[in-house]
């Protein structure tokens, strides 16, 4: 028996798809503090169990990890598709990027949490807002440029605005 076992309790017991979740709750769930190295580090919540023996809590029951907010304390499980072996779901299912907001500028990082807290929305989610902010920007910034150039063009060359967008999307 894993001393995490009371967490796959837990999950097997909740009839939602998905449970957002803090650290806080899971240690009163589990009757004991999670380690430093899960409050530091995105990985401890993988969900490749032959690395992380925790993680056999979940993946083992058909759950897996997502949305790890370290800053916030907080992750998601999310319960796997009825019939989806866990082998197909590691072939078939990526891994989500992980920001670490802790290796972000104070002031950057300090700004997300204000706008978290102005929105009543997890850190996570109102820097996951601010990235998409910035991405629609650079976009516009690049429809503009596109157009700028066309202009010079005057119909003297053929420009296409959606190649260009393209193109500049895939040098980043």
């Amino acid at each position: 028996m894993s001393k995490y076992t009371a967490l796959s309790h837990a999950l097997q017991g909740r009839k939602e798809a998905s449970w957002r979740v803090s650290f806080s709750e899971i240690e009163r769930c589990l009757d004991f503090r999670l380690p430093a190295s899960a409050r530091k580090y995105p990985a401890w919540w993988s969900n490749d169990p032959q690395s992380h023996s925790q993680t056999r809590a979940w993946v083992s029951i058909g759950w897996k990890t997502a949305q790890i907010d370290i800053p916030g304390e907080k992750v998601t499980f999310i319960k796997q598709h009825a019939g989806q072996t866990l082998k197909s779901s590691f072939a078939r299912v990526e891994e989500p990027r992980i920001l670490v907001l802790r290796d972000l500028p104070q002031w950057l990082f300090e700004s997300i949490k204000e706008r978290a807290h102005e929105n009543a929305v997890s850190v996570e989610d109102a820097a996951s807002e601010v990235l998409e902010l910035g991405l629609r920007r650079h976009a516009h910034e690049r429809l503009d440029k596109a157009r700028r150039i066309r202009a010079l063009a005057q119909g003297t060359v053929e420009v296409d605005l959606e190649e260009l967008i393209r193109h500049g999307r895939a040098e980043h």
